[in-house]
């Protein structure tokens, strides 16, 4: 998610590419009249740091930088050879491998003054929450829409694992069960407010697959009616309703993340309103509220409590609205 906020900042990531090519250009060398890393694959190694790099560890913490460091080498090491451009699994360029390796763990020593590090570890900063954001969206939107979703286990916490062999790692499901007992005790605010320790994505899991459980007909056979949402940040929100008989539910969740928080801690929804399929009596699936519409909600209220919402009908009209688009 942190990689796919990237595309909504193209000039900044591309400043600060630039700004770390630059730091690092001495800890590159030449093998073979070549400089190593070549520039694709540098620039690979930027975005699997970024991807993996773990929500507690800091720019000064030498043991977990080093063990970053480990990871990263060796998802590298397996992303050349399957690139097999100057080295293959069939026939290894031990002499690039090492060269690559040594520029890694230079550019990722933290037992010493390293601008990159410090640099590197304010930008990933900058990104966490609104890719946690993103990451409930996209489980949000995994859960409701028609379809069979598809979980894999051991990532109902935030996840940074890389490509085999770490996404076959034993799944420590002791820490789970601990957290969801405690989900069940703590308000969607207070999970949001600590949502470093990925309490809410189990908490937002365990809500959905709930509902799922104990409204199968309206998961399963329900129609799909996109909303109408209105004002200026009506393209930064994903809203529809789903309906069979007197069951429905109503999802928005938030997109284009990075424009929408603009470095703050909350989104600016402005005046944006979602109009709705018709009058009814809703409770909040995360916070709990119980809300009584009618022809169209604020978007900001929706998210007062909770970054995504889900609203199960308690009671509704039967009117539907024909105007309703993506």
């Amino acid at each position: 998610m942190r990689l796919a906020i990237l595309s909504e900042m193209p000039r900044d990531w591309s400043n600060r590419l630039t700004q770390w090519l630059r730091l690092n250009r001495s800890r590159r060398v030449e093998v073979a009249g070549e400089i190593v890393p070549e520039r694709n694959v540098e620039y690979l190694f930027y975005q699997a740091l970024l991807g993996a790099w773990p929500l507690d560890l800091g720019a000064d913490d030498v043991a977990g930088i080093e063990r970053l460091s480990e990871r990263i080498v060796a998802y590298m090491i397996k992303a050349v050879r399957e690139g097999k451009h100057q080295s293959s699994w069939s026939n290894p360029n031990t002499v690039y491998e090492e060269a690559l390796q040594r520029f890694i763990r230079a550019v990722l020593d933290a037992s010493r003054r390293n601008p990159f590090l410090t640099e590197f570890h304010a930008f990933v900063i900058s990104l966490a929450r609104l890719s946690a954001i993103g990451s409930l969206s996209q489980l949000v939107l995994k859960l409701t829409v028609p379809g069979v979703p598809d979980i894999y286990q051991g990532c109902e916490l935030w996840d940074f694992g890389l490509v085999d062999p770490e996404n076959r790692s034993p799944i420590d499901w002791g820490i789970r069960r601990a957290l969801l007992e405690e989900v069940a005790a703590v308000s969607a605010a207070d999970l949001a407010q600590g949502w470093q320790d990925g309490r809410e994505k189990l908490f937002v899991t365990q809500r959905l697959l709930e509902s799922r459980r104990s409204r199968p007909d309206l998961f399963a056979e329900a129609d799909y009616q996109p909303l109408e949402v209105e004002g200026e940040r009506s393209v930064r929100l994903c809203a529809f309703a789903r309906n069979r008989g007197s069951q429905s539910l109503i999802v928005a969740v938030p997109r284009l993340v990075y424009g929408l928080y603009r470095g703050s801690e909350t989104a600016d929804w402005g005046a944006a309103e979602i109009v709705l399929p018709g009058h009814g009596t809703w409770r909040n699936l995360f916070s709990g509220r119980l809300l009584v519409l009618r022809d169209r909600v604020r978007v900001r209220d929706l998210f007062a409590d909770f970054p995504v919402c889900v609203l199960l009908g308690e009671s509704r009209s039967a009117v539907t609205n024909p105007n309703g688009v993506g």
